[in-house]
């Protein structure tokens, strides 16, 4: 994979590989947490706790995966990681698996708070974040921007979560590739019921279906996700473009990917974070900044693309 890689991605690579192979030593402290969640893939989930747990000397690397892992791989995870929890895979994986991520989010999540979270990271088995004092720079990312409204909705904070793959016009929509946030808003967020619904997006949705309809049907499973955590915390739902982005706005902080400093494995060069136009746009730091801002040009960036009038076949697989 990586020989596809572009010289800055085989750069962060080769850095990842040296902190994988140069342990330090730890002490790590449950209150903050990161939880790694999905199955173990060889070799991959081993070289992510690796560079977890070099990364994080202080903080508790938490494994949460399935019952029926394959013994081998299982052990030489848990030999690296500082806590493992597993689980059964549910009945029904969901449409795009969407059930397993939840089980396996919440069940890492409970294990972080009944060890003594506070904060919680969470991660996958794939995916790699790179950003030192992560923690700490939440922190002093949060002081800056005014939670009122989470906290009104009964949050602690704000969730912090990378560009890729918070949609712009897609509704209710933010990444669950990695999320960071107050231990207790993040068993909120991942306590959305198991969908009984399941197999691919395009087998239950009609590539003709207008994009707004699909969102609000709880496809993909991003805007399942957001559309729960409304339900959860008794936010209302308008349903409209001007509505999920005050979603954005008031109870998230959406950052550039470099924030987190993201390797995904799965997909080295993370597709679509460079586009700045059409409806696979991604909402950026610098986006993000104007609608905490309430910038009025935002109004222009609404008129560019009506998501009721473009069909599930546009987005072409996007995430």
């Amino acid at each position: 994979t990586a020989a596809f890689a572009d010289a800055s991605v085989r750069e962060k690579l080769a850095w990842a590989e040296t902190v994988a192979n140069h342990p330090r030593s730890r002490w790590p402290s449950a209150m903050n947490t990161l939880v790694v969640q999905g199955a173990v893939t060889k070799s991959v989930t081993v070289h992510v706790l690796r560079i977890l747990t070099g990364l994080n000397p202080n903080n508790l690397v938490l494994l949460s995966t399935w019952d029926d892992t394959c013994p081998e791989l299982l052990a030489e995870a848990a030999a690296i990681a500082d806590e493992v929890v597993t689980s059964p895979p549910p009945s029904v994986a969901g449409v795009q698996n969407r059930n397993r991520q939840i089980v396996s989010t919440r069940a890492g999540i409970e294990r972080a708070i009944e060890l003594g979270a506070r904060t919680i990271l969470k991660t996958r088995t794939d995916l790699a974040v790179l950003g030192e004092s992560v923690f700490d720079q939440a922190e002093r990312l949060l002081q800056n921007f005014d939670a009122t409204r989470a906290r009104r909705l009964g949050l602690q904070n704000r969730l912090v979560v990378p560009s890729s793959y918070t949609r712009k016009y897609l509704l209710y929509h933010p990444s669950d590739l990695a999320m960071l946030g107050a231990a207790e808003d993040m068993a909120q967020y991942w306590s959305a019921p198991l969908d009984p619904r399941s197999g691919e997006l395009l087998a239950v949705a009609s590539p003709a279906s207008p994009m707004a309809a699909v969102n609000l049907a709880g496809h993909p499973t991003e805007s399942y996700l957001g559309l729960q955590f409304c339900r959860t915390i008794g936010r209302p739902v308008a349903g409209t473009l001007v509505d999920s982005w005050a979603f954005y706005r008031d109870l998230f902080a959406v950052v550039d990917n470099d924030w987190f400093d993201l390797l995904w494995f799965k997909n080295l060069s993370i597709p679509d974070a460079a586009r700045r136009s059409g409806i696979r746009q991604m909402v950026t730091g610098a986006f993000w900044q104007r609608l905490f801002g309430c910038d009025p040009q935002i109004e222009r960036d609404l008129l560019e693309i009506n998501p009721s009038q473009v069909a599930l076949g546009a987005l072409a697989g996007a995430a």
